[in-house]
């Protein structure tokens, strides 16, 4: 799910509380497709993975006269992620002023974590084999265990 997502499902939520039961419309329990990528910040992924993509011609021209490693990369869009958020967020709430709520911190932190985890999986950001799988099998675990404390999570008083 991308962020937009995440920030429309919060101006939904704030007019019908039962929109907060995520991504299943019906309220039944969702898929494992839908619980794997619910957190997963589509539209920072997707710029990191090109960012990594160039991070050798990024490295040799030195923009701003820093040298741009993968780290650098991968540090950035974490720090992108939950601001990206927050900003379409408060777009969303903007819209709708009437109807606002306070923001939750949960899509936050679960967006965030999702970033870091799904970020090291990316192939290239790390040098071992074995890591690299542990980062894969850790992303999958993550998501899934991100989306099943959802529900656990109270949303924040008004």
């Amino acid at each position: 799910m991308s962020l937009a997502a995440l920030a429309q499902e919060h101006r939904a939520s704030a007019s019908d509380p039962a929109a907060r039961q995520g991504p299943s419309t019906s309220g039944a329990t969702p898929t494992g497709f839908a619980m794997l990528t619910r957190f997963i910040p589509t539209e920072t992924i997707t710029l990191y993975v090109a960012a990594i993509a160039v991070q050798e011609s990024l490295a040799e021209l030195k923009p701003f006269g820093l040298p741009i490693d993968r780290w650098v990369i991968y540090w950035t869009f974490a720090l992108l992620t939950p601001a990206l958020l927050l900003i379409l967020l408060s777009n969303a709430l903007a819209t709708q002023p009437a109807t606002a709520k306070p923001l939750h911190w949960w899509p936050f932190v679960a967006s965030l974590l999702a970033f870091l985890v799904w970020g090291l999986s990316v192939p290239g950001m790390i040098d071992s084999d074995a890591l690299q799988a542990v980062c894969a099998f850790g992303a999958l675990f993550l998501s899934t265990l991100l989306s099943l404390v959802e529900p656990i999570i109270p949303p924040r008083a008004t």
